[in-house]
């Protein structure tokens, strides 16, 4: 967990694929299993796997050679948030919450969406999505926090 910014996120590593698949294989993961293993530049959840144990994360690095990945801890949660920030003001937030048996809160991938509102998130919680998107210096910005289910701490 980076706190640098002044607000946690998600233990990750990104290197080459190749290192990646060093790491896996060298048991140098700094992180438990499960891990998420991700397109570092994907979208809409695609080529994004959760493995949970080495062989199946150095399989998925292998069979995608040229794909530049992101390995993170997995954070078991009942869904993300999807904050739209726009003028460093929240215009709206959208819960995803993936369908049984996926971890994918992409709604491409078939999660389903709700509104909800400020109120149901703590101060901290506000402010970090708002700090995140000046950090980055985006004037409109959809920025993600997800909550992990057992100890309640957020990550953006």
């Amino acid at each position: 967990m980076r706190h640098g910014a002044g607000f946690a996120s998600i233990a990750s590593v990104t290197a080459s694929n190749e290192e990646l698949q060093y790491m896996v294989e060298n048991d140098l993961i700094p992180f438990p299993y499960p891990l998420i293993i991700k397109d570092n530049n994907g979208k809409k959840g695609r080529l994004n796997f959760i493995v949970h144990d080495r062989q199946s994360a150095a399989q998925t690095l292998r069979e995608n050679p040229d794909v530049d990945f992101i390995i993170q801890e997995f954070i078991e949660n009942d869904g993300d948030y999807r904050f739209l920030v726009i003028g460093g003001q929240i215009k709206l937030i959208i819960h995803r919450k993936a369908t049984s048996g996926s971890h994918l809160n992409n709604t491409s991938q078939g999660a389903t969406a709700d509104v909800v509102e400020q109120d149901q998130f703590s101060e901290r919680m506000l402010a970090d999505t708002v700090l995140a998107a000046k950090l980055e210096g985006l004037e409109v910005a959809g920025v993600d926090l997800i909550i992990d289910k057992n100890t309640g701490q957020h990550y953006i």
